[in-house]
């Protein structure tokens, strides 16, 4: 049977990777949309753009295609967050086992602000987006998409600052 210890050390050590991984895919995904919306400016709108893949579309379907991903990192973002929390207070009373695996390297582990600016810079470019829609087309449902966007990276950037593990 395999130790309890080691299971969450292994699991801690993949939340830690994956947190890196669905950040910075939720900041890529926010930047890109931002591009496009400084991009769809003076351009012709039959313009095609292909994201991730997908067959081409038009600056405005590419974009919000990137604002469903952005949302989805940030979803995982919070859960895989959660997962380390778990982790890390099962961990407890292993102090110097906790303290190697919280050297990983991955901005949950790094000094408080990292994790609170990789939180936060999706939020920003993904907020001035649907502001300049929001001013655009003066809708006051696309505020609460803006709201429902940045709860996921919010309750992660709660999550990151409280988890006791960085790296010394």
């Amino acid at each position: 049977m395999p130790d309890p210890a080691a299971l969450y050390i292994a699991n801690l050590l993949e939340a830690l990777k994956q947190l890196n991984q669905w950040l910075a895919l939720g900041i890529v995904s926010a930047i890109s949309a931002a591009a496009l919306d400084r991009r769809g400016r003076g351009t012709n709108l039959g313009d095609r753009v292909t994201v991730l893949g997908f067959v081409p579309m038009g600056s405005e379907g590419a974009q919000l295609l990137l604002i469903g991903v952005a949302f989805v990192a940030g979803l995982m973002a919070s859960i895989t967050a959660g997962s380390a929390g778990v982790a890390v207070t099962a961990l407890q009373g292993h102090e110097m086992v906790l303290k190697a695996a919280c050297t990983f390297p991955s901005v949950a582990t790094a000094p408080v602000g990292f994790p609170v600016f990789a939180t936060l810079l999706p939020v920003a470019f993904i907020g001035w987006v649907i502001g300049r829609k929001l001013l655009a087309i003066r809708e006051p449902g696309i505020l609460m998409m803006l709201i429902l966007f940045a709860a996921p990276y919010i309750l992660t950037g709660i999550a990151l600052v409280r988890l006791p593990c960085r790296a010394a």
